[in-house]
């Protein structure tokens, strides 16, 4: 039977429900109890503790997610030695000026162009490593694959090959704290000029966006292989194409083009795993137990992987003796050691959604509870997410029967799952003890 240490603690019925929304794992109180009519006899009832059932971790693949629209452009590389080398990119529209200028008046003079990111205060790896930026222009109009009414995580649009890079920009690093704005000058200035002379001359191209779109088609913006880290921007983008009045006191200003079409603006995240323990995670592999994967599961919904948690031994507690049912369960969820860092950082809070042999994301766990991360600052060894499963395990023990055929389970998801880099590595049974994930169960047992 794969349950191990139990210990008793006898209690008396009018100091049971508050003790138990206070207990402590490692309680060893003792007393008797008679808890009358939710059991068939009205008998002394111990309340014995298990806090080793085994649970069956596992890697589970994420095949695509909708990224059109995100709440931040994801821009940069980085290898994680954990996850793999991972890269984001980003593809836009810009339309004509609506604010601000929406001219250019006779006699002026072209100055430069560029393009303006703005920094959202996000990101993930290595702030102190240099970071670059490029900007290209797309070879062709945005318009959705077949049969897709978003763009998706693996979505990908060409750039012009001609200039092969409008322009590019490398930061010595980042400081979150003061980083506002990117710009990005335009190489050569062929491609600003070009838009300068269609405002001079009057050209179709800016009479509407149809046109505009159709002569100007969109930005692809990326980060370099070099790079060791992930900035999130916010959907502002914009070209400014400056230029000037002469005169005694020269009037300096710029036309600026800004982001439309939110669903034709989308995230491009791509992972290569190779060298990792979960190199052999994909489409055909689709879940990949921990005792494949170095005794642990990997969590990073963005780059294509979350963490399964399942009880297939859950319905041995039926064999012990004179068992009643689950009183209290709780579940800690551990990160193995050292699988984080101030620059891998963990989630701030992972929520838990219940599914089946297919892997699909269900309902949370009794309404939605988020399993807010405590970090162990001392020891390490106390850092967890912590869940009440009481309701969960109780339902689970009706429907399970005496085997698992079924794959129920549940699934660790960040909040944002599509916008977040955040990731987690949770060990199982095999890890060092201090470091495993596990269920503490309280249940009650007629003497």
């Amino acid at each position: 039977m794969r349950l191990m240490r139990k210990r008793y603690l006898y209690l008396t019925l009018s100091i049971i429900l508050s003790y138990l929304l206070s207990i402590s794992v490692t309680s060893c109180e003792k007393a008797t109890i008679n808890i009358g009519s939710d059991f068939v006899t009205n008998s002394p009832t111990t309340l014995v503790y298990v806090d080793s059932l085994t649970t069956h971790i596992s890697t589970v693949y994420v095949d695509s997610f909708v990224t059109s629209a995100p709440a931040a452009l994801l821009i940069g590389n980085y290898v994680d030695p954990l996850f793999g080398a991972i890269s984001c990119r980003s593809f836009m529209q810009v339309g004509l000026p609506i604010t601000g200028p929406t001219s250019i008046p006779s006699g002026s003079v072209y100055d430069s162009t560029e393009v303006v990111l703005k920094f959202k205060k996000t990101y993930y790896g290595d702030t102190t490593k240099p970071y670059t930026v490029t900007v290209n222009q797309l070879a062709s109009p945005v318009t959705l694959p077949p049969n897709q009414t978003f763009f998706y995580n693996k979505d990908s649009l060409n750039y012009n090959s001609t200039p092969a890079v409008l322009g590019s920009t490398q930061l010595p690093g980042i400081r979150p704290a003061i980083l506002d704005t990117i710009a990005i000058t335009l190489n050569g200035d062929s491609t600003g000029e070009n838009l300068y002379n269609k405002y001079v001359t009057g050209a179709i191209e800016i009479q509407n966006n149809p046109q505009f779109l159709n002569y100007f088609k969109g930005l692809a913006i990326s980060g370099s292989s070099s790079n060791s880290l992930v900035a999130g921007f916010s959907d502002t983008v914009e070209i400014r194409l400056h230029y000037h009045t002469p005169s005694v006191a020269n009037t300096y200003t710029y036309l600026s083009f800004k982001m439309i079409n939110p669903l034709n603006e989308f995230n491009n995240i791509t992972v290569n795993r190779t060298g990792t323990a979960i190199a052999g995670l994909n489409i055909v592999n689709r879940e990949l137990p921990s005792s494949a994967t170095g005794n642990a599961g990997y969590d990073q919904y963005i780059t294509g992987s979350m963490v399964k948690i399942s009880f297939p031994y859950l319905n041995n507690l039926l064999q012990l003796p004179n068992f009643v049912k689950i009183i209290k369960a709780v579940l800690l969820v551990k990160p193995v050691r050292n699988s984080f860092s101030q620059i891998y950082q963990l989630p701030p809070q992972l929520t838990l959604f219940q599914t089946d042999i297919n892997n699909g994301i269900g309902s949370p766990i009794s309404g939605g509870q988020t399993g807010n991360l405590f970090i162990d600052g001392l020891a390490g060894f106390g850092t967890a997410y912590t869940y009440d499963l009481t309701s969960y395990l109780q339902y689970l023990m009706q429907v399970q029967g005496n085997n698992n055929n079924n794959g129920y389970g549940l699934l660790l998801l960040p909040p944002n799952e599509t916008d977040i880099l955040n990731r987690v590595v949770v060990g199982d049974i095999m890890q060092t003890q201090n470091y495993t994930s596990q269920v503490q169960i309280y249940y009650a047992a007629v003497q």
